[in-house]
């Protein structure tokens, strides 16, 4: 355990100056602004080079039906901008589903053309377990018929591998891997004198593969004070961490958990202000961190999410603040941390 100690008359006083009210408003705020921007314009960049859009409808069907539909359609046409909801031009494709009382009608229209094929379902065709797929599966089978670039195109994903909708359901880390979010977080620890920080995070999930396997890496700056019978202490808290876990789909693409374990380490700066001209003031830097589970709650929708995590660790290696002997700000013992953050998937 590292502490800084000035003494005076007898008694320890841990000095350092006080952060200013506004510093988290000015970093993460900017922080979240590009991380939307960067999304959009990274969306419209694929938009212009990866070929025709097609704009999918989904009309007073089941809630789950909307993404599980994109899904299939994105996997079949292979292209994983489908699996969103983009913006798109007059001229490009349409795929209206809408269900109605005792059907379910399904219409590809052609912008440019405004060729037109339908196909309607009644409502004994379609098995409950099955219907969004099966009626994406005709949505495709129109879009092909209607265009021959996308025919080709299907034909393609077919033969790159692509598991089409008589494989196995597709998974939510095969459309969005990777998920970058800015988050306000608040840190305790609960050692006696224990830090509680409020600051902000840039957090990352990335699923390598089509199971459920992820990583996450993350970095944290986070700030506390406190008042002691000499001055004013505070604590300025930075750190990274790197986690493996695993993810869970809840709700189809709206909703996922996920599980992890790892570490994060970092440093603090102890510091405090006294404006007793006999008091000694000084800052230090120590290091602190340890091993760390968490358990993260993502709800998205297209290519946006917000993301609420719990944080546990314990401070293996440890740093205090102390005055008159007894600690006043301390990196120690067990942790908790949440964090609300919002973000984009990619």
């Amino acid at each position: 355990m590292s502490a800084l100690r000035v003494v005076r008359g007898g008694a320890t006083f841990l000095a350092w100056h006080r952060s200013g009210p506004g510093w988290f408003g000015r970093v993460v705020f900017p922080l979240l602004a590009g991380l939307l921007i960067y999304g959009g314009a990274g969306r419209a960049a694929r938009a212009g080079v990866e070929g025709p859009m097609v704009a999918i409808e989904v009309t007073n069907c089941p809630l789950p039906w909307d993404a599980e539909i994109r899904r299939a359609v994105a996997v079949e046409l292979g292209d994983e901008r489908l699996a969103s909801a983009p913006m798109v031009r007059a001229e490009d494709k349409q795929l209206r589903i809408t269900c109605i009382e005792q059907a379910v009608r399904v219409q590809v229209r052609d912008g440019a053309t405004a060729a037109l094929l339908e196909r309607t379902f009644a409502a004994g065709e379609l098995p409950v377990a099955t219907a969004p797929r099966l009626v994406a599966l005709a949505g495709v089978e129109l879009l092909a018929t209607l265009d021959p670039a996308l025919r080709r195109r299907r034909a393609a994903a077919s033969a790159s591998g692509s598991r089409g909708l008589s494989g196995a359901e597709l998974t939510r880390s095969e459309i969005h891997p990777l998920s970058l979010t800015a988050n306000a977080v608040y840190r305790a620890f609960l050692s006696s004198g224990g830090i509680h920080a409020w600051g902000g995070a840039l957090d990352a999930l990335r699923a390598p593969g089509k199971g459920r396997w992820l990583l996450g890496a993350g970095v944290e700056i986070a700030g506390a004070d406190a008042r002691a019978n000499l001055g004013r202490t505070s604590a300025l808290l930075a750190s990274a961490r790197a986690s493996a876990g695993m993810r869970v789909r809840v709700v189809g693409d709206w909703m996922a958990v996920a599980f992890a374990v790892g570490a994060r380490v970092g440093a603090v700066r102890l510091a405090g202000h006294s404006d007793a001209p006999t008091v000694l003031s000084s800052t230090v830097i120590r290091p602190w961190g340890g091993p760390v589970a968490s358990a993260t709650t993502e709800l998205g929708v297209s290519r946006f999410c917000a993301q609420i995590t719990l944080e546990g660790g314990w401070a293996a290696v440890a740093a205090s603040g102390i005055v008159s002997e007894a600690p006043v700000l301390a990196a120690s013992g067990p942790w908790v941390a949440i964090g609300l953050g919002v973000g984009i998937r990619r």
